[in-house]
């Protein structure tokens, strides 16, 4: 998406995603736990991850930032809003992280400073109503941290993730933007991004 920005957090930084972080979209794409997480076709190669990162940025419906430390411009891991809807004020939310880089906070705060941006009116964010995602239902981990943020269950699709030849549900989340502004999180509550250079 054209409006991308750069948002610094406490202990992360989020920027555009770049062709240069075809490496990481490759290594995420042969991790397991990333792969039970995403439903769609990942990349096979480092041309196919490159071309991906380079299209992203084109597409209207989507805003891709990868997750980086804030001594490290290097990827490692990336938080989307897609199937955005700007009209109808609603998204879909995902994210994954390299395996070196869980459970140090990076998602959690990830998390944090993209509801910040979906949420907070125009023209400094989205101005979203609603933010929803898919967990897969043998990730409790993952369910939990999203519970945290106020997500709420809506419902289950069945057989929806594929790994290999195993399926496994997808537990539907939703969190509305009156529902966002009731919780306090841990990070300090201001909208804080520049736009891109």
């Amino acid at each position: 998406m054209s409006q991308a920005q750069h948002v610094t957090g406490e202990i992360m930084r989020l920027r555009p995603v770049v062709a240069g972080d075809a490496a990481a979209f490759l290594a995420g794409a042969q991790d397991p736990e990333v792969v039970q997480q995403i439903s769609g076709t990942l990349p096979a190669s480092l041309e196919q991850a490159q071309t991906w990162a380079e299209s992203v940025a084109r597409d209207p419906r989507r805003l891709d930032f990868a997750i980086t430390s804030l001594d490290d411009d290097a990827m490692i891991g990336e938080i989307v809003l897609d199937e955005l809807d700007l009209e109808a004020r609603r998204a879909r939310l995902h994210m994954w992280m390299l395996p070196g880089s869980r459970g140090r906070g990076y998602g959690r705060e990830a998390i944090y400073r993209v509801l910040e941006l979906a949420f907070e009116p125009t023209p400094g964010g989205l101005g979203l109503h609603r933010v929803g995602l898919m967990v897969p239902s043998l990730n409790p981990r993952a369910r939990s941290l999203y519970e945290s943020f106020g997500f709420r269950d809506e419902g289950r699709l069945r057989d929806y993730f594929c790994d290999g030849d195993a399926f496994t549900d997808a537990v539907v989340m939703g969190l509305l933007e009156q529902e966002f502004e009731a919780e306090y999180g841990m990070f300090t509550p201001h909208f804080a991004s520049s736009p891109a250079h």
